[in-house]
């Protein structure tokens, strides 16, 4: 394995033409400090001019073909940044935006397999058979999302 750098994460989705990407997944391992937390979840970029309006189906669609395909949990998808109220009423950050998916020029995506800290989901992580599922989970809503979403 050889490490990438967010930026250089970013600028690949910006560069790989060969054909032109239509969208951007980040794929991750998770972890906590609660070993029970299990599951599959995903993020989506809701900053700025960059809408959600195919990231977040995008986001969603991946979460649910890889639960259907790999027997996961869903954990839902969650927007980057979030914003919540303070209390004189005025909208600020709750989570900070994710480098990778602001930085992406194409629809993009960070998805979360599943829970290192979890012993149960470590054992399923490090299965090759596994694994494979997942991707086949992936490729097909790559492939649902493509059809509905890019007419």
């Amino acid at each position: 394995d050889q490490y990438v750098t967010l930026q250089e994460r970013a600028r690949l989705s910006q560069t790989i033409r060969l054909p032109p990407a239509d969208c951007f997944i980040s794929i991750h391992f998770d972890a906590c400090q609660y070993p029970n937390v299990r599951g599959t979840s995903a993020l989506y970029n809701n900053w700025g001019n960059r809408s959600s309006r195919l990231g977040k189906p995008l986001a969603e669609i991946l979460v649910e073909e890889v639960v259907k395909a790999a027997n996961t949990m869903d954990r839902g998808v969650f927007p980057r940044p979030s914003y919540r109220q303070d209390e004189q009423g005025e909208l600020v950050i709750a989570e900070s935006q994710i480098y990778v998916l602001r930085h992406a020029k194409v629809w993009a995506a960070l998805l979360e397999i599943g829970f290192l800290s979890n012993y149960e989901e470590e054992k399923l992580l490090v299965s090759s058979e596994f694994r494979s599922l997942v991707v086949k989970g992936i490729a097909n809503g790559i492939e649902k999302w493509g059809r509905e979403y890019l007419k």
